[in-house]
């Protein structure tokens, strides 16, 4: 049985039964007595529609950002664009202008239908790139953002099974990240070189 929702944020206090797991992405929250898990660190890129940039002006560097619409998700305010800027030392970024979205899904539609520039997780964006809806504007290193983990109660009569389904987990994230490291050292973007962003 799977449950999803896209209302919890961040700081948001979890609880867990013991028969339960729980995926949450946040930054470093106390788990008090839960087990956690890391399954992986975002990976923050610039995206835009080719479109856009047809209509808008090439963007060739982080500079270039400046007189653009920005695209954001509601529900955790701008952070990702915080993060971004902050990171590549872009202070002159009014990361508070652009459209706001409901959800991620919303903001990369807008983003592949020209309405503005994106600061997403790779991996929500990679087919999107691959098919050529959206593209990374210039040479730009991985940001660090939100990190996702597996929270769960310990117990001993779940822990086989618990065990079973997170290594299934990290083979799956295994499997994706090989994919998109080799798509964005066919870009040649270096994938070594990541600047921590949300600490």
């Amino acid at each position: 049985h799977i449950e999803t929702t896209w209302l919890r944020t961040i700081q948001d206090y979890i609880q867990t039964e013991p028969n339960q797991l729980v995926i949450h992405c946040c930054v470093n929250y106390p788990f008090n007595n839960l087990r956690a898990e890391l399954l992986r660190e975002e990976s923050l890129f610039v995206v835009v529609s080719p479109d856009y940039l047809a209509r808008n002006g090439q963007i060739k560097s982080a500079q270039d950002l400046v007189n653009h619409t920005l695209l954001h998700t509601r529900l955790d305010g701008h952070i990702y664009w915080e993060t971004w800027a902050n990171a590549m030392h872009l202070y002159d970024l009014d990361t508070t202008t652009g459209y706001e979205f409901e959800t991620l899904d919303m903001a990369l539609s807008a983003a592949e239908n020209g309405l503005g520039v994106l600061v997403c997780d790779f991996v929500f964006a990679f087919e999107a790139l691959t098919n050529g809806r959206l593209v990374i504007p210039f040479s730009m290193p991985i940001v660090t953002g939100l990190r996702y983990v597996l929270l769960s109660q310990p117990n001993r009569h779940y822990q086989p099974l618990q065990q079973s389904y997170l290594n299934w987990l990290h083979q799956q994230i295994k499997q994706d990240n090989q994919e998109m490291e080799q798509y964005l050292i066919d870009l040649s973007l270096d994938t070594s070189e990541r600047i921590k962003g949300i600490l």
